[in-house]
């Protein structure tokens, strides 16, 4: 399986390919829907600080690689559901979860994950929710998914068992065969 990081490197890579290769794009027509759709614009970003966001991911430059963390706009607000609000009790555990899950996956180190639960804790609180309640959340969340990648372990195992088995298996036909 490919990193998570991937697409987004990917596309690091093709707006520098692009910037570059404008002239020569434009030339061959790769650039020609542009000009026939009003409703088309194309935004690019530069990187500042050694850092720039794409989508929900901010993206930092560390010596010889990258590091992500979840990346919110200034003009975030912190509000969620409140803890008050007459909502399902399942909106409120989703309010939380979803949060948690998406730190899960786009933060790339311990420390990070460490700094965005703590965000998340804050922003909880400032909005209702007890202590107990958001704990229990981030840890079946976390347990959620650590259960998932145990099974995407395990199949992956049992892929390649079962594909060494079919070799070691093809092997010996053929001595016997041959």
């Amino acid at each position: 399986m490919g990193s998570p990081l991937a697409p987004i490197l990917a596309d690091i890579v093709m707006i520098d390919l692009e910037r570059i290769l404008m002239k020569k794009l434009r030339k061959k027509g790769v650039l020609w829907y542009k000009s026939h759709h009003q409703d088309i614009q194309f935004t690019s970003v530069k990187e500042e600080r050694e850092q720039f966001a794409f989508l929900d991911v901010l993206i930092k430059r560390k010596a010889n690689s990258f590091v992500t963390t979840v990346y919110r706009k200034s003009t975030y607000t912190g509000l969620l559901t409140k803890w008050e609000s007459f909502v399902p009790s399942q909106y409120k555990r989703s309010a939380i979860s979803s949060i948690v899950y998406r730190g899960i996956r786009i933060c790339s180190t311990f420390t990070l994950l460490h700094e965005e639960f703590n965000f998340i804790r804050k922003v909880s609180k400032d909005n209702g929710y007890p202590s107990n309640f958001i704990e229990r959340q981030v840890r079946e969340t976390l347990d959620r998914h650590m259960e998932k990648q145990k099974q995407k372990s395990s199949q992956e195992q049992i892929q390649e068992e079962t594909q060494d088995h079919k070799k070691k298996t093809t092997a010996m036909m053929q001595k016997q065969i041959g």
